[in-house]
Order: C-alpha cells, then sequence, then structure tokens
C-alpha cells in the first residue's frame, strides 16, 4: 500500500515485534491513518529518507513518561510512524493535531491529515503522541489499548456498534479538491458497500455525472477552490439530475469565505473533521429524504 505512495527515494523499514496482542480497531480506517502518517514523512523529506513502521506491546504504568504525556496506565500495542525529515518546530508539534492546522504552502495540504489521525485514535479509544526535533525528523506514536479477548495481533473492526440501516448502496460522486482527504472519503464509503467515483472539481465531477448515470447521490466538499464551489456544483447536479442524493461536507461555516449559498432541498450537511459513525448516520439521513422530482 505504501510503496507505490511514496517517492523511489524514500526507504521503508518495517519492524514488527512478535507476538503482538489484538486490538480492535476499524482497519479501513486504520489504513487511512498510516497513509497520512506516510504522506506527512514524505512531504518531510523531499530529497528521500527513511520511514520506520515499529509495532509492539507496550505495558504504560503509573510511572513511565507515556503516563505523563497523558496516555493512561494499561496494556497496549504501539504503532510508531517515524521519518528523517526536517522535523517541527515546538509549535508546530503543539497544534499539530488542529483540524486545518498545516505547515504547509498553500495548495500543498488541507491541514487535516493528522487531526483524522487523531480522531481515529480517540474514536478506537487509543491515544496519540508526537515527538520530532528539527534536522532529525518527528516520530508519531499510536496507543491502541489491548483487546479483552486476545487471539493475536489482530486489526478488526468492532461488531457490536448498532449502525443506522443503509437501505441504498451504489455508485457516490466524491468531490474533493484536496487528494489525500479525497481518498479518505473513498476509503470510507468503500468500507461502508459503496462504489465511488473521484472528482477534484466541480467541473471534472458534472463530465463524470453526465457519463455514469448509475451515480445516485452527490458527497462535496463547500469549499473547492477554482471554479465553482460545492454549492453551485449541486445546484446544477440537480438540475440535470433531479433525483440526485445530495451530502455536502465542510470545515467551514456558513458566510465564511467560499460558503455562500443555500443548500439543495433534502440535502445535509457533514462538519469536518468527522468520524465514520458520524458519516453513516448523515447518509441513513440523505437517504431517508424524498428525492426531488421522484
Amino acid at each position: 500500500m505504501l510503496r507505490g505512495a511514496l517517492d523511489a527515494r524514500i526507504r521503508i523499514r518495517h519492524s514488527p515485534a512478535p507476538g503482538l496482542w489484538s486490538v480492535q480497531v476499524d482497519p479501513g480506517q486504520f489504513d487511512v491513518a498510516l497513509l497520512n502518517l506516510a504522506f506527512n514523512a514524505r512531504d518531510a523529506m523531499p530529497s528521500g529518507g527513511t520511514l520506520t513502521i515499529e509495532t509492539e506491546n507496550i505495558k504504560v504504568r503509573g510511572r513511565s513518561g507515556s503516563t505523563r504525556e497523558g496516555v493512561p496506565p494499561g496494556d497496549y500495542v504501539c504503532v510508531t510512524v517515524s521519518d528523517t525529515g526536517a522535523g517541527m518546530e515546538e509549535e508546530a508539534q503543539r497544534r499539530a493535531f488542529e483540524p486545518f492546522f498545516t505547515t504547509k504552502a498553500a495548495g500543498k495540504g488541507s491541514g487535516l491529515g493528522l487531526s483524522m489521525v487523531y480522531g481515529f485514535a480517540r474514536q478506537s479509544d487509543g491515544h496519540i503522541l508526537i515527538s520530532s526535533s528539527l534536522g532529525e525528523g518527528t516520530s508519531v506514536k499510536l496507543f491502541f489499548p489491548r483487546a479483552a479477548k486476545d487471539g493475536g495481533a489482530t486489526f478488526f473492526s468492532p461488531q457490536d456498534v448498532a449502525q443506522p440501516d443503509l437501505s441504498r448502496t451504489g455508485n457516490v460522486l466524491i468531490v474533493e479538491d484536496d487528494p489525500l482527504v479525497r481518498e479518505h472519503s473513498a476509503q470510507n464509503f468503500h468500507a461502508l458497500g459503496y462504489t465511488v467515483s473521484l472528482a477534484a472539481s466541480a467541473e471534472e465531477a458534472l463530465v463524470m455525472l453526465e457519463a455514469d448515470p448509475g451515480i445516485f447521490m452527490l458527497f462535496t466538499d463547500v469549499v473547492l477552490g477554482a471554479g465553482m464551489n460545492g454549492l453551485e456544483l449541486a445546484l446544477e447536479a440537480r438540475r440535470r439530475r433531479p433525483g440526485l442524493k445530495v451530502l455536502y461536507t465542510s470545515g467551514y461555516v456558513p458566510g465564511e469565505i467560499g460558503f455562500n449559498g443555500a443548500l439543495v432541498p433534502d440535502a445535509e450537511m457533514l462538519r469536518k473533521p468527522y468520524e465514520r459513525h458520524e458519516l453513516i448516520r448523515k447518509l441513513s439521513d440523505v437517504q431517508r429524504g424524498g428525492a426531488p422530482g421522484g
């Protein structure tokens, strides 16, 4: 998964410890979290370097350094992703998990990557720590609590969480100008049984909508950069296909830059960053809504 996503000059080193405990996490979201961390490492190593992924069992006790940093006592599987990149200043480390905070140049990232990893860790009843030194690289540690029933090092989805009935799955058109966020969205929809079509702009989305009559839902970011925004896209898409389901997503609020206009009828808004159960709830609400013109 990672080799094709990284520069050939980046060496990947995997160091798994034997006898890892079982943990209870969503495998799709774990993959996305790992990709987020790998992409951050890639961007920190433009000339190449080493990405190291380590896994180990850790017993956090009252006097340990992890406890002092906010990880409560307990048994954990720790996944550490480290790079040999440029490192981060102290201010960047303190704000690393804030949504939309980024040290990257405009247009190079959404600032959602680490906040999504943080959200995934907390959703999994886990914890995340980051350490970095300028010129020496960055290390991110994910702590996942040991599952009650231990049957080996397995990542699996919770089966006891009640989920709304999604009455229909099919092809969803996902429109998002940030490639990493777009991939994260695609992973979430795939995990719920949907097929997806991906577009980076409103103009590209309209072409795909015309070409594929099987698309039954539009999932679009509101702020899309140059060209039409998501609000304008949904209006035009509904004009062309009145029965289209629409779910918006945004980290902005109405009235802020790029977020001026009305939502189409029977649509829903999903706030970024979001967790999968929130996506499921909104999808259920959208599918229960009446289809305009049908």
